[in-house]
């Protein structure tokens, strides 16, 4: 009888194991699943778009400017980009009240040499100040760098942003 006591100690202590790694398993496909539908909800992606593309309803009728009822697909569409398109058009209505007004003020204009120092290159001394006056309870910008960072490795990062600047700020590439 002693056997059969053991064996089945045996057998019960392998199925709790089991239990165990089933329980854990299950556990962590729960939190992969917990921290992608996280990652997921705050940011614009497929998932929320399918959820607004279910809810949104389509316009089976509009009015035209006469007060006509439109049912047709197309025709909605043609009023509704007709409007928009007026909407939004540039209307030059009042060109000569415009230009008196521009002419009554005398607006500044820059002379050479601050244009001069507008166009040169950023100084090592002009990164420093502005890593020195970074707010020190948030993260500038979107590189989620603290300020603390920054001011920890300024030595190092100063030649690097130095280098940087004249050729990725530009008209057409600012970062």
């Amino acid at each position: 009888m002693k056997p059969n006591v053991s064996r089945r100690k045996e057998i019960v202590k392998i199925r709790a194991e089991l239990n165990e790694i089933e329980n854990k398993k299950t556990i962590e496909k729960i939190n992969v699943t917990k921290h992608w539908f996280f990652e997921k909800i705050n940011k614009i992606d497929k998932l929320l778009a399918r959820l607004t593309k279910i809810k949104r309803e389509k316009t089976n009728k509009i009015r035209n400017e006469r007060g006509e009822v439109i049912m047709d697909a197309t025709e909605i569409q043609r009023i509704i980009q007709e409007y928009y398109e007026g909407l939004h058009a540039t209307k030059f209505n009042n060109l000569e009240e415009m230009d008196k007004f521009l002419e009554t003020y005398s607006l500044p204009k820059l002379n050479h040499e601050e244009l001069e120092n507008l166009n040169r290159l950023i100084t090592s001394k002009e990164i420093e100040s502005v890593i020195r006056n970074f707010s020190k309870s948030k993260s500038p910008e979107q590189d989620d760098f603290t300020s603390e960072f920054y001011q920890t490795f300024k030595e190092d990062l100063i030649p690097v942003l130095l280098e940087f600047f004249p050729k990725n700020w530009t008209k057409d590439n600012i970062p």
